[in-house]
């Protein structure tokens, strides 16, 4: 923000106040005293509300911004959690080769595909939600992200389609 018109204008309003007080002002020094008065109080208010205006708004989007995050970080858990149990399955399934003896293997394993595919889905939108909160607020991401990831290493692996 430029500084220097505000000085000169204060070095001016000043230099009124002093010539003031060595004689008496004319009519035209003195509405010219109070126009400058004014535009600078003008231009101070106007300054600061936006400081303190912007300063708001943040903390309003960061008390906003924090719960929908850890809302759909919450998601997020519950779906790798899904995909998971989708890996279990499939290794179950294959293990007794039927469900119940009634179903044939390769259709329950196009199944738990088909949920799997669904659930990958959900996990890309996510991800697409997360770069979006990125660009609100990128410490809370960036915080929230290392903590998953480290509960991520912590988890025994699991694979689905080759993949973590």
């Amino acid at each position: 923000m430029r500084v220097a018109p505000f000085v000169l204008a204060a070095l001016c309003f000043g230099g009124y106040l002093v010539i003031a007080a060595f004689r008496e002002l004319t009519t035209l020094e003195t509405v010219l005293l109070q126009v400058l008065g004014l535009f600078l109080s003008l231009f101070w208010s106007w300054r600061e509300a936006r400081r303190v205006g912007f300063r708001l708004g943040q903390a309003q989007l960061q008390a906003t911004v924090r719960p929908a995050f850890r809302r759909a970080v919450s998601l997020y858990r519950a779906m790798q959690r899904a995909a998971s149990n989708v890996v279990t399955y499939r290794q179950e399934l294959q293990r007794l080769g039927r469900l119940d003896g009634r179903v044939p293997l390769a259709e329950a394993d196009s199944r738990l595909g088909i949920l799997e595919a669904q659930l990958r889905m959900q996990i890309d939108t996510v991800d697409d939600a997360l770069e979006d909160w990125n660009d609100l607020a990128p410490a809370e991401v960036a915080a929230m992200r290392e903590k998953l990831r480290n509960e991520y290493e912590a988890e025994p692996a699991t694979t689905v389609n080759g993949t973590r």
